[in-house]
């Protein structure tokens, strides 16, 4: 579970009526691991929640090895 807390509630749920089936995953993963691909793949739909903030970030307290990391590809100075 690639996060920040110790165990970080991961939430992803998949809904079918058996026609269609919608996923929803929440912020929280911070990303995708293969699970999460195997899960959703086979959705019509996806919800996905996000807030991530390039500007925030930057500015944040958060030391610079974590921002790099909370960054990822964006490399947050």
């Amino acid at each position: 579970m690639p996060h920040d807390a110790r165990e970080p509630l991961q939430l992803q749920y998949v809904f079918s009526d058996g026609a269609c089936r919608l996923g929803v995953l929440t912020d929280v993963v911070g990303v995708a691991t293969p699970h999460i691909v195997n899960v959703l793949s086979g959705c019509d739909a996806l919800v996905l929640e996000s807030n991530h903030d390039v500007e925030m970030l930057a500015t944040s307290r958060y030391p610079p090895s974590l921002k790099a990391r909370i960054g990822g590809d964006a490399r947050t100075p």
